[in-house]
């Protein structure tokens, strides 16, 4: 992962390992432009089923991380700290489920109302 996102990322020794990281970064960054242009490059060094099987696993591991989140998972401090403003903006956390199970023992018990 941090070969991914180094500058200059380390070599990993593995076969097309330049248009594996590329492709890999355009997928995790969302960037059309950078992806397009990866995938040009991977196909023309490993060819066509090679470059869909790839997008289609690193869109399986960007879209496991993005459900992962969603489901309400504890985020790390990190996290937790750079997304403080963006999850007051979208309202994310009145969808945990501290917040749902209250809402939802509520329901259930009308003279907590």
């Amino acid at each position: 992962m941090s070969t991914i996102l180094e500058p200059q990322p380390k070599r990993l020794g593995i076969p097309h390992e330049a248009p594996l990281i590329a492709l890999a970064e355009a997928v995790f960054r969302g960037d059309a432009d950078a992806l397009a242009h990866a995938r040009k490059s991977f196909t023309k060094a490993l060819g066509l089923q090679a470059t869909a099987d790839a997008i289609a696993i690193a869109s399986g591991f960007n879209g496991i991380t993005k459900i992962a989140n969603a489901t309400g998972l504890p985020l790390d401090q990190s996290t937790y700290e750079s997304s403080i403003a963006l999850r007051a903006d979208t309202g994310i956390d009145s969808y945990s489920d501290s917040v749902k199970s209250a809402r939802f023992d509520d329901a259930r018990n009308p003279t907590s109302l």
